[in-house]
């Protein structure tokens, strides 16, 4: 995933996503006579902050990855030292896992074959930012990070 900004052109990284497993959950599900509480498991990424941060409010990206099932721009949590990326809940006897995290709509466009421009719909707010790809109920969350900070310039011109 590259930004594209001014002709230079900066590739986002891809970031190691860590799991905190609930143990609250946990323990009421061991408590409870019948399996009716259900799993919650938080994945999240290490750090305050993306290296990198962008001004504009609509910036676009570029993709070129043919592998990725279901790609999301969403926005993300801060919490301690880590930003939330997603929270997996797990039903319990079925197993059934439902992933929640809060999506921004996108556009995507179509840029040369394989390759595609992303945006957002919307401005961003000033915040932490990232693009995801999984495969819904699997465990292979890929996540690439940003944060917009408006620039004094940009938030001055605007009434």
């Amino acid at each position: 995933i590259y930004h594209y900004l001014d002709g230079k052109t900066t590739a986002l990284e891809l970031q190691e996503v860590l799991l905190d497993k609930s143990t609250k959950r946990g323990i009421l599900q061991v408590i409870s006579p019948v399996p009716i509480v259900a799993g919650k498991h938080t994945r999240y990424i290490a750090g305050k902050s993306a290296k990198l941060s962008v001004e504009e409010d609509k910036p676009i990206f570029y993709v070129r990855d043919p592998t990725m099932t279901h790609f999301l721009l969403v926005k993300l949590e801060p919490h301690k030292d880590d930003r939330v990326v997603q929270i997996v809940q797990i039903v319990p006897v079925s197993k059934e896992v439902f992933e929640e995290q809060q999506e921004i709509e996108i556009f995507r466009q179509e840029y040369a074959a394989g390759v595609y421009r992303v945006w957002p719909v919307k401005p961003l707010e000033a915040g932490e930012y990232a693009w995801i790809d999984f495969t819904p109920g699997q465990d292979d969350l890929r996540v690439w990070d940003f944060s917009v900070q408006p620039s004094a310039a940009a938030q001055t011109s605007q009434p």
